[in-house]
């Protein structure tokens, strides 16, 4: 949110390629990932900050409801985020199989440069290597998530240990969140806050390089697994109208609802992404506030857009409150 986010972001078409499936309400989930460390690489640039990463912006298609209160189906929030922390943990295993075969390029690299590399080299000489071999880590990454998959038991326990060690990193992450929830007038000024009812407010990502909203309890919280039954619904009932109105104002399909697993989080407070296939703001891909700070006209005319949505939100919610 509006503190100190640089984004590694990705463009329309990026976002195309990166979707490699959908998830949605027919459970569909195949292996999917980025480059290796990716989160540890943006907090060494950004130490204390924010980012938005391509995690963020991996494009998650749910299905068209038949019939109910919204045309967005209301997605399984915990399902599907299972289903993402499972993928995860697979794209990691398979990494680090690979592993030996990086720090061979790493030595290789550092005996060319005459000394060892610095840590930015090192981080891009990896996202290359995985870049590379991405059809070996994904062969790898299916095998790991069979594994991970035989049974109930295999699932809730790779899911417990995959909380228990992401915790402590994650706690130490900001939340930008809270403080808004809290009505703290500083950071209520830089945001755009759509909705909100006194559990759930939806948010403008500011940081995303095209309209795209975030779906916040207000209660803090970090996992799905700490949220109650009528939390996790009520999130999803409201991302579902964030679509709804997303898709009245823009036109684009039903947009992407999902909640980042624990290896992909960058600030301590649940949110869900609520994410249209939409035209970026700019050209260039930039991230909106940056884009504005160029250019004050694109964030008159995303204040003008996300008006409308916050309008469309208020007939089908209810007003703000």
């Amino acid at each position: 949110m509006a503190t100190v986010r640089e984004a590694r972001t990705t463009t329309s078409t990026q976002r195309r390629n990166l979707s490699s499936t959908t998830r949605g309400a027919t459970g569909t989930a195949t292996v999917t990932g980025s480059g290796p460390r990716g989160e540890e690489r943006l907090d060494r640039f950004h130490e204390g900050g924010q980012v938005s990463t391509e995690h963020d912006l991996r494009l998650r298609t749910g299905a068209v409801a038949g019939a109910g209160p919204t045309r967005t189906a209301v997605p399984d929030l915990m399902a599907d985020w299972r289903s993402a922390t499972l993928e995860a943990t697979a794209h990691e295993l398979a990494q680090q199989e690979l592993m030996p075969e990086l720090h061979q390029v790493l030595q290789s690299a550092a005996r060319s440069n005459g000394g060892m590399l610095s840590p930015e080299d090192q981080a891009s000489i990896a996202d290359t290597f995985f870049e590379q071999n991405d059809k070996r880590v994904r062969t790898l990454a299916r095998t790991h998530l069979g594994d991970l998959s035989k049974t109930p038991k295999h699932i809730d326990n790779t899911l417990s240990r995959v909380v228990v060690e992401r915790r402590p990193r994650i706690q130490k992450k900001r939340d930008p969140f809270t403080p808004i929830a809290m009505n703290d007038p500083a950071a209520r000024a830089k945001e755009r806050v759509l909705w909100e009812n006194p559990r759930v407010m939806v948010l403008v990502d500011l940081f995303a390089p095209c309209p795209k909203a975030l779906v916040v309890p207000k209660k803090q919280m970090m996992f799905p697994v700490e949220a109650d039954a009528a939390t996790l619904t009520e999130l999803a009932r409201v991302a579902a109208h964030v679509s709804d109105a997303l898709s009245d104002v823009t036109g684009a399909q039903p947009s992407g609802i999902w909640i980042n697993p624990p290896q992909h989080l960058m600030v301590r407070q649940l949110h869900v992404h609520v994410l249209p296939q939409v035209k970026d703001y700019v050209d260039t891909g930039e991230p909106l506030l940056h884009a504005a700070a160029n250019d004050p006209s694109v964030m008159k005319k995303a204040d003008a857009l996300f008006a409308k949505v916050s309008a469309a939100l208020a007939k089908s919610l209810g007003p703000s409150s």
